[in-house]
């Protein structure tokens, strides 16, 4: 396919040098590939041109504003822009404007819009002065100098906002001002690649910080009655930001309007508990408080701020909705307030860096001072559902709810009681991290000693180390590492004696078994755990379990209309239930199917549900970038054991909706007792499920959907091995309608030659079902 931006519709070209611009003398270069492109560029041959991705992509030059016509020239000059200065291959390019399968002639049709790139910036025909776009091998080089491009502006601007917050807040109020102006809209709009999406969020994410900091620095000028209106509006249309609230009730009664400051309180309250069944969070009630305490005196003299409550208070995490600000024009008066758009996507508390830690000790001690870590990872924005799971788990794992008190003042029965510990499992790509940070986050005010976060890549080949574990949250508590002792017991030991009196949440992820975890348990009941894995760990003492299922019909489309875009999953109704029922259900599979649809902005929902319907390529489409469902199965079932991994890619053979135990022990050729064993094993790892009793009372169990195309599809390396031991019964492979027949009669042991030992009793063959013959596939 040829880009539209190759076609004979042409755009005005720009940055051709007209008399009097910089580089009118210069001598003509031979090729405008020989100008160095590894620094910003030469200040004496600035390019008139500047590139705007604050809103959709745009170039400024001396005609007025210019938006690449074709999709692919969008995502090709987007990719340079971001990496200014940066080589960027040529593979890195077709890897973007096609992020599945890129065609053939990939790499010609991007040096064709390479072409249209540099036609459009007007390089062919202007002799003189720097080029833009450089070859160089491997591929392009977009060269940008200081003031070009409008991201860097931006950030340029907040950095010296930070600097002159102290001492100059006038001035930081100007800067942040002046950063927020240069908004256009959501940042890169126009650009469907998942770079693109990416750096927009981590770019909305500063747009938001830069909202919070204006108003703090509003509010050390003495600025809270100027601020009253917008932030009023602000929390109406986003009644639940907590953040917002605060700041609202802080300006309220700073200018003597406590009752009002109190109600807007009580309101949120509500709506917290009526929305979450949550009380708010920590910082908002110390607003009350303080504001309580205050006694609601009348300001006097200019209004200007007193010593009030929130004026350094927390940021709370934005929801979706925020209203646009117009052009995004600067004010002519730089007094007045502008808190300009809200970020379109949400934002989460930013994770701490790593503790710095103190010197080296003389002896092995724990330090006078403990660290506090904050280890959780941004919880995502298109989080969806799971609201009866997150109320159980928040319920149970919050100790004395409400209660900020360290655990060394708490009554002796509390000090008694055992360690909470919550583990939740499910299948693969179900949404068991996600769901555990959206707890953590929810669970931080209980916890004001710290929250530990560690990947245990128990679904790796070579999952993670106790002990190695153990040295980084030792470290996370203020440890330095020369000061951690040498054996596994030891660690855990000082470990359990740094949590013996905090309140610190432990959240372990992706957990291989028990025995890994049994070290990292803290040692103080006031601290929590909470364990993701794809196995059940009924084995570890006192743990209560969460099994996770797919998401249910209306949260699995709300999930596609947050990725896909609201709009075009209601005008597609009949395609959206389908392509949920083809995703299974499953939120991995549904986020990588909605953002494919919001990298191809040109696709229906039915072109993509029509893709996913061939079995045998479903696996291959639900990819996108590092997103990849199929890698995610196969890194799952290579751990299995040898016989679980031939036992289940032999089930998956059953053309049957779900198999009871006489059925796969058929299958097997394994007597029922061993394939009962066999399927409960495959249980525990989420990759059997319980599917009800037949009519008989019998139990029966299926694979899900998308781990059977897996097996299927020949995901389980050394699957060939289908069981321990025994022949082969392929023949009820092809066993098709629901399974209705009655158990097969017990296998009679006999006695084999071989001496004792485990092996030395074998089965013999089962007698055959009755009234059904059973067929080979053809």
């Amino acid at each position: 396919m040829i880009d539209s931006s190759t076609g004979p519709a042409r755009p005005a070209r720009l940055g051709a040098t007209r008399p009097g611009q910089a580089g009118e003398n210069r001598p003509p270069a031979t090729d405008g590939d020989s100008d160095s492109g590894d620094g910003d560029g030469d200040g004496d041959a600035a390019s008139p041109l500047s590139f705007r991705l604050l809103g959709p992509l745009e170039i400024q030059g001396g005609t007025g504003p210019v938006t690449p016509q074709g999709v692919r020239q969008r995502v090709v000059l987007a990719a340079l822009l971001l990496r200014a200065n940066t080589v960027v291959t040529v593979d890195d390019l077709v890897g973007s404007v096609w992020p599945g399968a890129a065609p053939a002639t990939a790499r010609q049709q991007v040096l064709t819009v390479v072409c249209a790139i540099r036609r459009l910036l007007g390089e062919q025909e202007r002799r003189t002065g720097p080029r833009l776009v450089l070859t160089r091998s491997p591929g392009y080089l977009a060269r940008i100098q200081p003031g070009q491009l409008d991201t860097r502006r931006f950030e340029t601007l907040l950095r010296e906002a930070d600097r002159e917050r102290d001492d100059r807040p006038a001035r930081a109020a100007e800067l942040l001002r002046a950063a927020l102006a240069l908004w256009r809209g959501d940042a890169l709009a126009d650009v469907p690649a998942p770079f693109a999406v990416s750096e927009a969020r981590r770019l909305a994410e500063l747009r938001w910080d830069a909202t919070e900091r204006l108003v703090e620095v509003e509010f050390r000028l003495g600025r809270h009655r100027e601020v009253l209106p917008r932030l009023a509006g602000l929390v109406a249309e986003e009644p639940l930001r907590e953040r917002l609230r605060g700041q609202l009730m802080v300006a309220l009664h700073t200018v003597g309007r406590t009752a009002e400051a109190l109600q807007t309180y009580r309101v949120g309250r509500q709506l917290v508990v009526a929305e979450l069944g949550l009380e708010p969070g920590a910082e908002l009630r110390r607003i009350e408080r303080e504001i309580l305490s205050d006694g609601g005196a009348e300001p006097t003299g200019t209004g200007r701020s007193r010593a009030v409550p929130g004026a350094s208070a927390s940021p709370a995490i934005p929801r979706h909705g925020a209203p646009e600000y117009g052009d995004g024009a600067r004010p002519a008066d730089p007094r007045p307030l502008d808190l300009a758009t809200l970020p379109a996507v949400p934002a989460e508390p930013a994770v701490p860096a790593e503790p710095t830690m103190p010197a080296v000790l003389a002896e092995p001690a724990v330090p006078a001072v403990p660290a506090v870590p904050a280890q959780l990872p941004r919880s995502g924005g298109d989080f969806v559902g799971r609201r009866a799971e997150i109320e159980e788990i928040v319920g149970e794992l919050r100790p004395e709810a409400g209660s900020t008190r360290p655990a060394s003042t708490r009554t002796t029965k509390a000090l008694g009681a055992p360690l909470p510990v919550r583990s939740i499992g499910g299948q693969p790509g179900v949404g068991k991290t996600a769901l555990a940070v959206r707890v953590g986050h929810l669970l931080r005010d209980a916890f004001p000693d710290g929250q530990l976060f560690v990947a245990l890549h128990g679904s790796r080949d070579r999952p993670e180390a106790p002990a190695d574990v153990l040295v980084r949250m030792i470290g996370a508590l203020g440890v330095p590492p020369g000061s951690v002792p040498a054996g596994l017991d030891d660690r855990a030991g000082l470990f359990r004696t740094l949590t013996a009196d905090r309140r610190i949440l432990v959240v372990l992820d992706d957990a291989a078994d028990v025995a890994q975890l049994r070290p990292l348990l803290p040692g103080g009941p006031g601290c929590a755990v909470l364990v993701t894995g794809r196995r059940d760990l009924a084995e570890l003492a006192g743990a209560r379990q969460t099994r996770l299922d797919v998401l249910p019909g209306a949260d699995a489309v709300r999930l596609l209309a947050v990725l896909a875009g609201a709009g075009r999953v209601a005008a597609e109704p009949e395609a959206v239930g389908r392509l949920v029922e083809l995703c299974a259900g499953l939120p991995l599979a549904l986020r990588i199917a909605g953002s494919r649809l919001a990298a191809r902005p040109h696709w229906s929902i039915a072109r993509l549900a029509e893709r996913l319907a061939d079995p045998e390529h479903r696996l291959a489409e639900l990819r996108i970038g590092d997103l990849d469902l199929r890698a995610v199965l196969d890194a799952d079932l290579r751990r299995l054991a040898p016989e679980l991994s031939g036992a289940a890619r032999r089930l998956a053979g059953l053309d049957v909706p779900a198999f009871s135990t006489w059925l796969a022990a058929a299958a097997l050729d394994l007597p029922p007792a061993a394939v009962d064993d066999l399927v409960h094993r495959l249980m525990d790892r989420h990759l059997v499920q319980y599917a009800g009793r037949d009519d008989r009372g019998m139990p029966r169990f299926r694979l899900p959907d998308l781990v059977r195309l897996a097996l299927r599809g020949g995901a389980v390396p050394g699957a060939g091995a289908a069981r321990a031991t025994g022949p082969r019964r392929p023949a009820t492979e092809g066993a098709r309608g629901a399974d209705t027949r009655p158990p097969p009669p017990q296998r009679r042991p006999r006695r084999s030659g071989s001496a004792g030992g485990a092996g030395a009793a074998s089965l013999t063959p089962p007698a055959p079902p009755p009234r059904r013959s059973v067929r080979r596939r053809g």
